[in-house]
Order: C-alpha cells, then sequence, then structure tokens
C-alpha cells in the first residue's frame, strides 16, 4: 500500500478519458485511495481505445487506471444512487468530468452530495466552464482559447503534439483538490470548483497575453519570440535528418554558441529584428555540417541553450521519471511517472498498482461500506 502524501485521502473518480483520468491517476500516485466509478459492461471508453496491451485493454487506460481501484455502478437506477452516495459519504473528495448539469439530472447535483457529505471536495472538469453544455475535445479547448491562433503560421495552425488543454486543466485539477482539501482543514466545510480546460489552456500563453495586454497587438503565429519569430529560439536541421533545438535568448548564451561553432560575426545579428531571415539562413548553414548527436557533443560545454530534438522513444529511454510499470499479467508497459521526487527519500520509486480490471473492487468496497449490491 502506498505511503505516499496523500495516504489516507479517499478520492471518489468519476471521471472519463483523459483530463480528469489523469488527475486521479496524479493522486493514486502521490497516495490516495482513488476509487474509479464506472458503468456496468462498458466501463470507461479508456479501456476499449486502441493500442491494447497484453491484456486485451486500451495502452490509457494501462496508464491512467494505475493504482485505482475500479467499482461498477449505475447511477441511474435507485440501487446505484444510494451505492454510489454511501460511498461519497465516506470520501474526502470527488473528481467528475460530466457536462454541466448532468449529475443534476442524475439526482446527485452538487447540493446533494454536500448534504450526504459536508465534508466532500468536489472538483468538476469542464470543458468550456460551469454554464456551457457544448461538447468538444482538446483541439477545440486550445482553439477557443487563443493557443491554436499562436502555432503553425498565420495560413494554417498548427495542431499541437500533445493535449494541451487536457493535461493543463489535469494538473489544475489536482492544485484544485489539495487547495480545496487545505480550505476544507481550515473551515470545516468541503468546498465545489470548477476547472475549464479552456481557460487552463488560456494559462498556457501567459508571456504572448501579458504582451497583449501591455501593447495591444495580437500576436501572430511564426513571428513572436517563442512561437518561430527569433532565429535564435528555433529549431534546425542537422546532416543526418535530426534536429536540435536552439534557446540562446540571452546574449551570453548567443555568444557561447556563436563562439562554439566558430561564427562570431553572429553576435551582431542576434535581436535584430530586420535581420531574423539572414541569421536563420546562416545558423541553418552550419547546422547542417554535422549529425544532431556531434553537435550536441561538441556544444555541451559551451553551455549555450542547445539540446537534441529526441523522438519519444529516445525521450521515454533517457526520462529519470519513465519507469517499467507491471501489468495485471505479470508483463511490463513503460510508463511516466510523476515529475515530483522528495530529495530526502528513500532511493527507488513507490510505484502504483497495476490498472484494475471493470468492477474489480466493487465487492471490496461494498464490503467496506456494509452495503449490499448496488
Amino acid at each position: 500500500m502506498s505511503t505516499g502524501p496523500l495516504h489516507g485521502v479517499r478520492v471518489v473518480d468519476l471521471t472519463r478519458l483523459l483530463p480528469g483520468g489523469f488527475a486521479t491517476m496524479a493522486l493514486a500516485d502521490l497516495g490516495a485511495d482513488v476509487i474509479k466509478v464506472e458503468q456496468p459492461g462498458s466501463g470507461d471508453g479508456a479501456r476499449s481505445a486502441p493500442p491494447y496491451g497484453s491484456t486485451g485493454e486500451g495502452a490509457l487506460h494501462l496508464l491512467l487506471g494505475r493504482g485505482k481501484r475500479s467499482v461498477t455502478c449505475d447511477l441511474r437506477s435507485d440501487e446505484g444512487r444510494a451505492f454510489f452516495l454511501d460511498l461519497v459519504a465516506r470520501a474526502d473528495v470527488l473528481v467528475d468530468s460530466f457536462r454541466p448539469g448532468v449529475l443534476d439530472r442524475l439526482g446527485l447535483g452538487h447540493d446533494v452530495l454536500a448534504q450526504a457529505n459536508p465534508r466532500l471536495v468536489q472538483v468538476a472538469l469542464t470543458g468550456y466552464g460551469p454554464e456551457d453544455t457544448r461538447a468538444g475535445h482538446d483541439l477545440n479547448f486550445v482553439a477557443e482559447a487563443g493557443l491554436l491562433s499562436l502555432t503553425g503560421d498565420p495560413v494554417t495552425p498548427a495542431m499541437p503534439g500533445s493535449q494541451v488543454a487536457d493535461l493543463s486543466g489535469a494538473l489544475w485539477a489536482v492544485v484544485a483538490v489539495l487547495a480545496a482539501l487545505h480550505e476544507r482543514d481550515r473551515t470545516g466545510d468541503g468546498p465545489v470548483y470548477d476547472v475549464s480546460l479552456t481557460a487552463s489552456a488560456l494559462t498556457t500563453t501567459a508571456i504572448p497575453a501579458a504582451a497583449l495586454a501591455l501593447d495591444g497587438r495580437v500576436p501572430v503565429a511564426g513571428s513572436e519570440w517563442f512561437n518561430g519569430g527569433l532565429a535564435a529560439y528555433a529549431t534546425y536541421r542537422c546532416a543526418d535528418g535530426r534536429h536540435v533545438a536552439v534557446g540562446a535568448l540571452e546574449p551570453k548564451f548567443f555568444t557561447a554558441l556563436c563562439g562554439a561553432i566558430g561564427e562570431p560575426s553572429l553576435e551582431a545579428l542576434h535581436l535584430d529584428p530586420a535581420r531574423q531571415g539572414e541569421l536563420r539562413e546562416r545558423l541553418a548553414a552550419v547546422f547542417a555540417k554535422r549529425g544532431r548527436d556531434e553537435w550536441v557533443d561538441v556544444l555541451a560545454a559551451a553551455d549555450c541553450c542547445v539540446a537534441p530534438v529526441r523522438d519519444l522513444a529516445e525521450a521515454m529511454a533517457a526520462s529519470p521519471v519513465a519507469f517499467d510499470a507491471v501489468l495485471r499479467d505479470g508483463t511490463s508497459m513503460r510508463q511516466v511517472g510523476l515529475p515530483i521526487v522528495r530529495r530526502d527519500a528513500d532511493a527507488g520509486r513507490d510505484v502504483a498498482g497495476p490498472a484494475p480490471r471493470l468492477g474489480e473492487h466493487t465487492a471490496d468496497v461494498l464490503a467496506e461500506l456494509g452495503s449490499g449490491a448496488p
């Protein structure tokens, strides 16, 4: 059993797919007892999303479900609702990802849940906010948040390589849970928080949003400091077809880079708006002369903010937070853990258990609650 910082905290997980599943996965990794409530027969759609692991379940479920317990419960039935209310009455936290109004229609609105357990912390993940019931996915949320307009070029927005709204929203949900638990300890009552995925995506635009607030100029894709406008903050193709990422924003780093590549004359072009095209061409010509890893070795001693553009397999192999999680059938799956490490902890990782079978822990949880079948 986990002895992490959230040991003793019980979380009822009423979420589906990535955003809520990632948030409650993080809570489980931190030691919380996460009880995932799923529809009988089908469960979370992550279970059936390809590709499939050796257990026959989707890789997304094998990741997001780690360390959790699964119970099945039909919230549309009187018995299911009674079981669920019994469960939340003994819980500390409820996280849900339904559209606004769904729990109310089920007879399980936030007021009903608070009556069942006044100390229950409730965090709702919504796409656009607590009053907006539109359907959406990550691409819709980053589009509404203005983030999509900052990627690619002015003609064609580029899709992000991962789910920025979903994952930033998941992390904000974890922040909300931790803040709410602290608030409850202070006041005695469990607060209700909403985390909008669109608003979460907007928080990732902090730098261009701050500039907009000051000068009123709407930032354009491919032309700002951090989205392609600076040659010293860009990627370059190397002789072997792979790339390096150059982030030499400060003059000291760019000076070191120019010295290390034998082009000191480029220093004068560093932040000159009129000469960024010229600087980009000259840097591209230099980096095209050697392979990626050779450049990384050459520039390592220069301390000039250059890194290899790794593919995901390379990154997973090299990351200190990636680990081989053991699945229920004894096989393993490479997963990413939390990027939080206690410096005074013993070496090794407190690994969460494998993702559960659908309803695997229903009988156990019923026994703990002293309830009958849902």
